[in-house]
């Protein structure tokens, strides 16, 4: 038994360390691995449930903290402030969204700014369309975690804010076509 969960932990810790850079990766993901498989195996042989349920907190956090630290050097300048743009935008169209009662002003925010990042950075457009479109249930939870109520409640519920994602992809993904239809009949146009 405690061979198979060191085989899932592992196969599990091996998945998650793809949230570190590839370069971090390659020059320290066996090291990691062994101290993983080491940790692991002191843990199990505890026989204990909270010990392997404290020992995965650890792991988690730690691999929290020191990925987004190891991403966040490996990241240029430029990925950088374009992040922070749509994170800013997706704070913004949140708010808008939370002080409306109606949802077409958030929609036409969201589909025409993800529209401008599929046109111009069509590569991986979901990466800034989801983050956009999550800004509306962000900003709906945290209002509700400090307990400020919406001066117009979502109808059905507040699970209904996570289908800003749809009309953000949607957007991003109608830039991506726009630039590739614009690409295609260039070229054709120039003979």
């Amino acid at each position: 038994m405690s061979s198979c969960l060191l085989f899932v932990s592992c196969c599990v810790y091996t998945g998650l360390l793809r949230a570190y850079p590839a370069e971090f990766r390659n020059a320290f993901g066996s090291e990691m691995m062994q101290v993983f498989r080491d940790e692991c195996r002191a843990s199990i042989s505890d026989h204990s449930l909270p010990c392997m349920i404290a020992f995965w907190m650890h792991i988690l956090g730690d691999l929290l903290i020191t990925a987004s630290r190891e991403q966040l050097a490996a990241t240029d300048k430029w990925s950088f402030a374009v992040l922070c743009v749509v994170i800013s935008l997706g704070v913004w169209i949140g708010l808008v969204d939370f002080r409306s009662n109606e949802v077409q002003n958030a929609v036409l925010l969201i589909v025409s700014s993800t529209f401008v990042f599929g046109l111009f950075m069509p590569r991986s457009a979901w990466r800034r369309a989801v983050p956009i479109g999550l800004g509306v249930p962000a900003i709906h939870y945290v209002a509700m975690w400090v307990g400020v109520k919406p001066p117009y409640p979502v109808q059905p519920g507040i699970y209904a804010t996570f289908l800003a994602v749809i009309p953000a992809l949607i957007g991003s993904y109608a830039g991506v076509f726009v630039r590739w239809l614009s690409a295609s009949v260039a070229p054709s146009a120039a003979e």
